[in-house]
């Protein structure tokens, strides 16, 4: 008798709901909760079903019923329970984290909303500030503080916005025509120098480099140090943001530089404050210091 080699056995195809024996040599019924198509092994049905009656297929369970492993039939779930997930819970478990969820995205939505209007608020607000301080008054600080304190801006926020607008004027600030064409300006200026037409020359001199320099015990708005530039020291309603650019020479009279303003004047539109390097830069850091801290942004101040 001739025996076949093991690779030689002929090969054992399952019919479906059935799949091979342990010894491969019959075919046994799919067991509890498992099912097999054709020519395949047995294998769990997912959640949500359970085996059909020939354990060819899975099926669905129907409406308010659930599967659990191990069972070859659906598991009723009656109110007050309701079925999520293939699990049977309380009915109201879904919808109360539903309903926290929901109040959570509300919440978080009105509290932006909230957030976003305040902060829209306060920059409304410190656009008023930013123009009152031109002409700063005693109590224009503590008039806003108070407005802005209120809508949660901090103290140490309110300063550092403060001090920054104040640097930013104070680097933007120009002289006006008014002033230049002042009696108070040409008797500071004559009795500075002691000449009836003295050169910005001259008075550059008597300004800042004489015993009693203008504006020497002034902090400068822009680095916080004593020594400001002349248009932080003039009067506050002579000065506003810049208008026009100068080109001039410092070896100009007084006379030369006020007859020429006063012809320019004439057809003059609108307010006019002049970008003046003799005014507008800290003459402190450039002639005593000699550091370049001057107005070299003139392309952004006569954008």
């Amino acid at each position: 008798r001739r025996w076949r080699r093991p690779s030689e056995r002929p090969k054992l195809i399952s019919i479906s709901g059935r799949a091979p024996g342990r010894n491969n040599l019959m075919c046994e019924r799919c067991g509890v909760g498992q099912y097999a198509p054709a020519q395949s092994f047995c294998q769990e049905c997912p959640e949500g079903s359970t085996p059909s009656a020939d354990r060819t297929t899975c099926e669905d369970c129907l409406m308010m019923h659930y599967s659990v492993n191990g069972v070859d039939e659906c598991l009723p779930c009656n109110l007050p329970l309701a079925v999520v997930d293939n699990r049977c819970v309380w009915w109201h478990l879904p919808l109360l984290a539903l309903g926290l969820g929901a109040l959570g995205v509300c919440g978080g939505l009105v509290l932006s909303w909230k957030r976003s209007r305040k902060a829209k608020k306060i920059e409304r607000i410190l656009e008023e500030v930013y123009m009152e301080l031109w002409d700063e008054q005693p109590n224009t600080l503590d008039a806003y503080s108070k407005k802005l304190y209120g809508l949660g801006l901090r103290k140490v926020n309110f300063d550092q916005h403060i001090s920054g607008m104040r640097a930013l004027q104070s680097q933007r600030a120009g002289v006006s025509i008014g002033y230049l064409l002042s009696a108070d300006f040409a008797q500071l200026a004559i009795q500075r120098t002691g000449k009836d037409d003295p050169t910005f020359t001259d008075m550059k001199t008597c300004f800042w480099l004489s015993e009693d320099p203008i504006g020497e015990d002034i902090i400068c708005p822009r680095d916080g140090r004593p020594g400001c530039a002349l248009v932080d020291w003039i009067p506050r309603r002579e000065r506003r943001e810049q208008t026009h650019f100068m080109s001039w020479t410092w070896k100009y009279s007084l006379q030369q530089v006020r007859s020429a303003l006063g012809t320019f004047q004439e057809n003059l539109v609108g307010p006019c404050y002049f970008f003046m390097c003799f005014f507008a830069n800290n003459q402190y850091r450039i002639l005593i210091e000699e550091s370049n801290s001057g107005t070299d942004n003139l392309e952004e101040v006569f954008e």
